[in-house]
């Protein structure tokens, strides 16, 4: 099971801590993932609900909640990015060329880079063959490959793309997958 603190609180709301960086801190040493309010205005980072409350540096969240790793499988519903649950599983990645919808403009607006297409490492479970769709698997940050000749229809309408490669491990690991291409 994953436990997702809101805003770091861990038993019931507390408006007055809420986003507070040291707050944050103790419900992610609590064994908590925790959803933060984050804002980004005129390149410094921020924590807060309605507007940017609490400063903090960019090593704040590194190696914590952010930066995400590439290759890591996020899920996109609702106009918002979530590590696990329902929605468009996306490939993050860092070797985007172009990029809309990202920090260009003056009110701070940040994101997480993902591919729509192209070819990025993408995490696998066990073995893949070349050829094979990568599908998010459920409750994880990572794909399964399924046989195209095997895959189910709903299966296939959520494969990220397709492997190009193979790795003969059951460990998770990285595989170049052609996005989109199925």
């Amino acid at each position: 099971m994953i436990l997702i603190s809101h805003r770091g609180n861990i038993s019931g709301p507390n408006q007055s801590l809420e986003n507070h960086p040291d707050y944050i801190l103790t419900a992610l040493k609590g064994g908590f993932d925790v959803e933060i309010d984050f804002w980004c205005l005129k390149k410094k980072l921020f924590l807060g609900h309605d507007y940017p409350q609490y400063p903090i540096k960019k090593n704040f969240l590194k190696g914590s909640i952010f930066p995400v790793e590439e290759g890591v499988i996020l899920y996109v519903r609702d106009s918002k990015v979530w590590k696990s649950g329902t929605g468009r599983g996306m490939v993050v990645t860092h070797r985007a060329v172009v990029v809309g919808n990202q920090n260009f403009k003056e009110d701070g607006t940040f994101g997480i880079i993902m591919s729509f297409t192209g070819q990025v490492p993408t995490y696998v479970e066990g073995v893949v063959e070349d050829g094979d769709l990568l599908v998010p698997a459920e409750n994880t940050n990572h794909c399964i490959a399924v046989s195209p000749d095997k895959i189910s229809f709903s299966d296939y309408r959520r494969a990220v793309g397709t492997a190009w490669g193979k790795r003969l491990t059951s460990e998770v690991g990285l595989v170049n997958c052609a996005i989109g291409i199925k």
